[in-house]
């Protein structure tokens, strides 16, 4: 199992391309994708799945199944439109195949569509270009802000309005972007991103391949990323931490770090950070 903690928050779980992803935020009881199974991954009530790949959402019956058997709370199971019948289907056959009952919901996330969390916490999908259907998603956290007219108000000025009924119009709401998730994808996906995903604190995109060792044209077949891809556009990161992830199984584990840091430049070297997969057989 991987853990990292950047930017406030604690990345856990693993992510080998064709093997597995799930990458839970503990702070934001989240996690992305069910293709791994870990303690911070089963403790995540809320999953959003990115596309119905089986390394990116076959372990969502022992996710489940491992809730039920540990009494947790609702798991609720956010997915693209043409994944929610065919999940709800499946999981409902398996539940009868195995007589067992678990505790789910799922919930269409459509792209665009802001979905409310919890508290202050909002989750917006995007698109992707990948196949079949592929969305990620970006976090945000609404903050309220005093407007920049009423910046020249004391603490003890503010304290005195409170209760009165212009008291909210001090202020604005704004949303602030803390984690987004992009998995597979082709690059135009990453040239259509709403806004809030550049600028999020910590954004997490798949690195499958990190040089020419698998020929572009195989690359694209797939419908994914080369490093490349993502330093090229390294300049629209407005944010904290740029998380890679996915890394092919082509490349052994302790040769991936060394690879990103011999071609990311310098300036960014404090800022791209590798979310290393456990070891795994390499494969040509």
């Amino acid at each position: 199992m991987v853990s990292l903690v950047l930017g406030g928050f604690t990345l856990s779980g693993d992510s080998v391309a064709g093997i597995g992803t799930a990458i839970a935020v503990r702070e934001l009881r989240l996690c992305f994708d069910l293709g791994y199974l870990c303690p911070p991954v089963l403790s995540s009530p809320n999953v959003f799945l990115s596309h119905a790949h089986t390394d990116h959402c076959g372990e969502v019956m022992n996710y489940l199944a491992t809730r039920a058997l540990e009494n947790r709370d609702l798991a609720t199971l956010f997915v693209p439109p043409s994944m929610a019948q065919p999940l709800s289907a499946f999981l409902s056959d398996w539940q009868k195949m195995s007589a067992s009952k678990f505790d789910y919901r799922i919930v269409m996330a459509c792209p665009g569509a802001p979905i409310p969390l919890r508290g202050s916490l909002t989750v917006i999908p995007f698109e992707l270009s990948h196949v079949p259907e592929t969305q990620g998603y970006v976090v945000l956290e609404s903050v309220r802000k005093l407007k920049a007219e009423n910046r020249h108000l004391t603490s003890e000025e503010i304290v005195q309005k409170k209760g009165l009924p212009d008291f909210d119009d001090l202020f604005e709401i704004r949303n602030r972007p803390l984690v987004a998730f992009i998995p597979d994808t082709l690059p135009e996906g990453l040239d259509h991103l709403p806004g809030e995903v550049w600028d999020s604190r910590i954004l997490l995109v798949e690195s499958s391949f990190l040089d020419d060792r698998k020929p572009l044209e195989a690359v694209r077949k797939g419908r994914h990323l080369v490093l490349d891809d993502i330093l090229e556009r390294l300049g629209r990161f407005r944010g904290e931490h740029l998380v890679l992830f996915h890394f092919s199984r082509i490349y052994a584990q302790d040769e991936i770090a060394a690879i990103v840091a011999a071609r990311v430049p310098p300036e960014w070297k404090e800022r791209v950070t590798c979310f290393l997969p456990t070891p795994a057989t390499r494969s040509d």
